[in-house]
């Protein structure tokens, strides 16, 4: 048998959650005996019946045994729905386990055992009566017993009343006339569920009331048994989501603690088990958590576990692959049921279930067939997939996976007239009878028999089920009408399987299922981070302070406590957190966002502030520059800021960046943007222009950078210089230093002399005055501080000191900045005490490989550091590429520059003094406007002459090589600059030939790319989705068109390393084709091939000599 833990209460750490069990076992009762506690529910109308579960600390349960095996009426060979066995209660009493439970239509029954485990005595009925419901017994100090139980109004016309009679000793008949005890009809309305105890001298009956959904837990107590009782009610709701907390169970430990247990009625989930401890205060109990200025308890979400030991969290079975000669404990059928039902031993590994029609009517309803082989609900979210042999299934046979509740739907194989199809049906109300309807209906290819059948349940505003198929194996197919799950009359929603005939012969064939698996689905909330979220300060403290749990702990997002105390908007919480477990408000989770940001209110937001001392409104985030933004390098002149970045194979050549508050940036132009100075072609993804360096000196603006060529090339590296008397441009034709080496940076003396720094440690040479050679050979300042691929020198000129900055430990995590100094520019240079400056030490923070920086002076005399950082998520994994953040400088009293005060990359840090920029950035391109922003680029050049503008917008002419190709140029991407984001674009016009395509793009290299758009066969068009990952490219057909459309919407959702494909045809509505899972191809991680520096980015592209696409628009949404 598999094991998933599909849902977990113990937390492991001597707290609990509630529900203890997220299953429909309503109605439950708890004994304990010795050192062990068993537990009973209702079962209703499925068998076996009565659970039996076993425990040792009271929250973690496994079912162990049903006590009976079917019902002993005849009206239960068929499914009796809401009926049947209903809130029993179990006891212990002289070496006999008893179970006593009523059925509402034929009276009072017992069942018991001396060993719960083992087999059961035969039930037998110790009352018989309609409405006689929710039976407990009580065996007295003076050797009589008694049984205390409610009524049902729909079988004897009245309720709100607890009734009593006195039975034999052994507790197998009723010995007295029943007559009633207490009277709830205007205090108590609907009592019901009654558990007796003996106290102190009091009889105690713990009841519900109020109802199933809202109501409340009421205790009576009475010196006598008969009567009369006092009330009171012990708990309630209260400003808790655990709605209607009632009927259940008082237990004791060893210990001398005292317990309840109880159900929440969840609706399509049933009515699920929680537990609460039980404190006393002047002879009453109170359940829960008691609140100031009350008399009653409410429920709580986390605790404090029983002080009793548990060796291991248990697991709740579902998932099934039937290996073992019974069936496992969770399966329950409809009704009652035989061995001709099913087999697990004529195919070893299968469940074999046998094509009937129990009913005996046509056409067959499911809804009426005992046959159906079910098992509860386990956990809110989850899929659940089975495999099915179908090769014996016969004509007029169907077989399944079915969702029963209030209403059913169900997936599978229908045979009739010959013809075998794929059917999805649900049931209705027809005048208080079930009908079916077939939804859909698919022929089944001609040699499939095996089929798997799937069920994904999620909960939004309401339960739904998505039912899918899949004939290979591997893509499944899903229908688009989601199925409501609801509950029937007290019982859950279940999951199940079939096989049933169609007719009323007797013989036919079967379906074979070769296993059951359920998977949790869905975004859970760790459970250790749930009392922080719930603003459970209690239990906060108590994990904190009284058991081993790590404070420092973070989730699968990098989110710790405090990110979910922020969302409770509890300011003790938040306090506690910050001041005595040293959490901050500013520390981010993998996308960047901190705690600060989540306030759930004014006063969280407000107590956060005060503890960081910065308010949220004067914050700036990291990265200042998202998307590919590597490498930066910085330079003020005046009141304004110009920043440069590697541009790699990418035309026009090096952005330049501007901004007047350091955190806003418009690209207003380019180093290179004549492609005949480029020196693009042929170049591959991830050489030419690296780490450029800006500067401004003389009234010229200077830019530097390394041209790296690809690693065929007899001379790999040679440096650039171009300068221009205006930031934007136009820059001069390029010089070239023909010096090996990278990362080069230009450093103007005030003595008027120009050098050039360079990497292997910090190496140095003197250019001449129009910076256009070299006048010296390069010698070395500086090894670096570690030693390790020291590079990216920058040298700053500060108080008599020469400050060397350098990146050093490579690209990837580990990277970092250290600083050298000397009063002389040839050295002697000595290293920074507090080396590194900047460093990531904390492998799980959310922006990772910080180095490669370059400080600069605000006009207000702040400094700041400008460096590379690479935000990681998903298995470390740099999703944007490497990008560019922002940290304040300190100069210390021993003139050392520290950045962010040695506490590595900030996530959300204040803003420099400075006014703010007017960002000219667009979420969209309107092409029918004429012109490219800035923000747009192509690998290797673009032929003009192929990109053209009118009123439809842009027209751009197909290239005769594809993406894969270094020749290929009629592509046009810009940066992906969010982690979550969607971009989509409108094809107003299109003219291809066969072989030919048009549409967009997320590219990385020419290694790594997809491509999704209209592609042109020799008989069709459609639309595809070609993945190129390496030297491997697939292609997938998503959909085929009739006709050429008139317009095209294209779009990709964009989630992390995920990417949805959607499409609109003209008028039509838009649909989803295409998921991608995990697409680490698109990461700088993702491929072993060639130089991984680049970053995704996302675009159009037309593919085919000849033909050609119109691109109306193209945006590009964060999320």
């Amino acid at each position: 048998m598999s094991k998933e833990l599909l849902w977990k209460s113990d937390m492991g750490n001597g707290i609990f959650r509630n529900p203890i069990l997220h299953i429909d076992y309503s109605d439950p009762d708890v004994i304990r005996v010795d050192n062990k506690y068993y537990m009973t529910a209702s079962s209703f109308n499925y068998t076996p019946g009565l659970p039996i579960l076993e425990s040792e600390d009271l929250v973690n349960w496994t079912l162990v045994q049903y006590a009976i095996d079917n019902i002993d009426y005849p009206a239960y060979k068929l499914p009796q729905h809401s009926k049947g066995v209903w809130a029993p209660a179990m006891r212990y009493h002289d070496g006999w386990f008893y179970i006593y439970y009523g059925m509402p239509d034929e009276g009072i029954f017992m069942v018991r055992t001396t060993n719960p485990c083992g087999k059961w005595e035969r039930p037998v009925l110790v009352l018989e009566g309609k409405g006689l419901i929710d039976p407990c017994p009580i065996w007295d100090e003076d050797g009589r017993a008694y049984v205390v139980h409610g009524y049902a109004k729909s079988r004897i016309g009245f309720n709100s009343y607890l009734g009593l009679f006195e039975m034999s000793q052994d507790g197998k008949k009723a010995v007295s006339e029943d007559h009633l005890i207490f009277n709830g009809s205007r205090t108590q309305v609907t009592i019901e569920g009654p558990k007796i105890y003996k106290r102190e001298g009091f009889y105690y009956i713990f009841a519900p009331a109020g109802g199933v959904v809202v109501g409340w837990q009421t205790v009576l107590r009475s010196k006598e048994i008969t009567g009369p009782y006092e009330e009171k009610i012990v708990m309630r709701q209260g400003n808790t989501p655990i709605n209607g907390p009632h009927q259940g169970a008082l237990i004791n430990t060893p210990e001398g603690e005292e317990w309840f247990i109880h159900f929440q009625d969840r609706g399509a989930y049933g009515r699920i088990t929680h537990l609460q401890p039980v404190i006393w205060e002047n002879g009453w109990p109170i359940i829960g958590k008691k609140s100031e200025g009350r008399d009653w308890g409410e429920p709580y979400l986390f605790h404090k576990k029983p002080m009793v030991s548990q060796k291991e969290i248990v697991y709740q079975q579902a998932s099934d692959e039937f290996e073992q000669e019974q069936l496992a404990l969770q399966w329950q059928w409809m009704g009652n049921h035989y061995d001709s039902f099913y087999s697990l031993n004529s195919r070893k590994g299968y469940l074999r279930l046998y094509s009937k029609n129990p009913s005996k009517k046509e056409p067959v309803i499911l809804w009426n067939c005992s046959n159906i082989l079910t098992q509860k609900i386990v956990t809110p979210q989850f899929t659940v997939e089975t495999e099915m042999d179908l090769s014996h299934l016969g004509e007029k046979e169907q077989a399944g996976i079915i969702v029963m509740g209030g209403q059913y739907a169900w997936l599978g194989v229908r045979i009739a007239d010959g013809k075998r199809t794929i059917c999805f049906a649900r049931s209705f109300d027809e005048k208080k009878e079930k009908r079916e309807e077939i939804l859909k209906e698919i022929p089944l290819p001609e040699q499939c028999n095996i089929l798997k059948l799937s069920i994904k349940i999620e909960e939004k505003e309401n339960v739904r089920a998505y039912f899918s198929f899949s004939t290979d194996g591997e893509s499944f197919e899903v229908m688009e009408d989601a199925f409501i799950l609801s509950s029937h009359t007290w019982v859950g929603a279940r999951t199940g399987l079939f096989s049933v005939a169609l007719d009323l012969k007797d013989e036919h064939g079967y379906a074979d299922f070769s296993y059951i698996r359920y998977r949790k689905d869905g975004e859970e909330i760790p459970l250790e981070f749930q009392p922080a979220l719930a603003g459970d300060m209690e239990t906060m403290v108590h994990m904190a302070e009284y058991t081993k749990t790590n404070m420092s702990l973070k989730d699968p997002r990098h989110r710790n406590f405090l990110h979910y105390a922020a969302q409770s908007g509890n300011v003790e919480l938040i306090r506690y957190l910050v001041q005595r477990i040293g959490l901050s408000p500013l520390d981010g989770d993998e996308n960047g966002i901190t705690p600060l940001e989540l306030a759930k209110n004014e006063e969280a937001q407000t107590a956060m502030e005060e503890l960081c001392q910065v308010k949220l409104s004067d914050t700036y985030k990291n990265p200042i520059r998202s998307g590919m933004y590597p490498d930066p390098s910085i330079v003020r002149v005046g009141n304004d800021y110009y920043m440069v970045n590697s541009s790699f194979v990418y035309f026009p050549c090096i952005p330049i960046s501007h901004s007047t508050d350091l955190i806003h940036w418009n690209t207003i132009g380019h180093a290179i943007v004549k492609e005949e100075w480029a020196e693009l072609e042929g170049a591959r993804g991830g050489f030419a222009y690296w780490a450029p360096d800006i500067s401004y000196s003389n009234g010229k603006f200077y830019i530097t950078a390394t041209y790296r060529r690809n690693d065929d090339c007899a001379v790999l590296r040679k440096q650039m210089i171009v300068s221009s008397d205006r930031p934007e441009g136009p820059y001069s034709k390029p010089v070239w230093i023909e010096e090996d080496g990278i990362d080069p940076s230009l450093f103007h003396d005030k003595d008027g002399r120009h050098y050039m720094l360079l990497n292997r440690g910090a190496r140095i040479l003197e250019l001449n005055q129009d910076l256009t050679a070299a006048v010296s050979k390069a010698k070395m300042l500086y090894y670096g501080d570690c030693k390790k691929a020291s590079e990216g020198p920058h040298l700053l000129k500060k108080d008599g000191y020469y400050y060397l900055f350098l990146a050093e430990g490579g690209t990837g995590m580990g990277h970092q900045i250290t600083v050298a100094r000397s009063t002389s520019i040839d050295g002697f240079y000595e290293p920074c005490p507090y080396n590194p400056i900047m460093a990531q030490s904390d492998p799980n923070a959310a922006i990772q490989r910080s180095g490669h920086g370059k400080p600069v002076q605000t006009q207000n005399g702040e400094w700041y550091m400008v460096y590379l950082c690479g935000r990681m998520a998903e298995q470390n994994y740099t999703l944007l590429g490497r990008e560019t953040a922002m940290d304040p400088i300190r100069w210390t009293a021993d003139g050392w520059p520290i950045v962010n005060e040695l506490n590595g990359p900030s996530v959300l840090q204040k803003k420099p003094n400075l006014p703010v920029s007017l960002c000219e950035k667009s979420s969209g391109d309107d092409f029918r406007a004429g012109t490219l922003s800035n923000e747009w680029v192509s690998p290797r050049g673009r032929r003009t002459e192929d990109i053209h503008f009118g009123e439809d917008g842009l027209k751009l002419d197909g290239d005769a090589f594809d993406l894969n190709e270094l020749e290929a140029r009629n592509i046009l991407l810009r940066r992906q600059t969010a982690i979550c984001c969607t971009a989509e674009t409108f094809i107003t016009k299109l003219q291809l030939n066969p072989g030919q395509d048009a549409g967009m793009t997320c590219y990385y290299d020419e290694n790594s790319w997809l491509k999704f758009g209209l592609f042109q066969t020799e008989c069709d068009s459609r639309i595809c989705l070609v993945e190129q990952i390496g030297e491997i490219q697939k292609r997938q057909d998503l959909l085929v068109l009739p006709k050429l459309p008139s317009i095209i919407k294209l779009r990709i959702n964009i989630d992390g390393l995920k990417r949805t494909f959607s499409c609109q045809i003209d008028e039509e509505e838009e649909k989803c084709l295409a998921i991608r899972e995990h697409l680490t191809y698109l990461c700088d991680e993702g491929l072993k091939i060639g130089k991984r520096f680049t970053g995704p980015m996302i675009g159009i592209y037309t593919y085919g000599k000849g033909g050609y696409a119109v691109f109306s628009a193209f945006s590009l949404q964060h999320e």
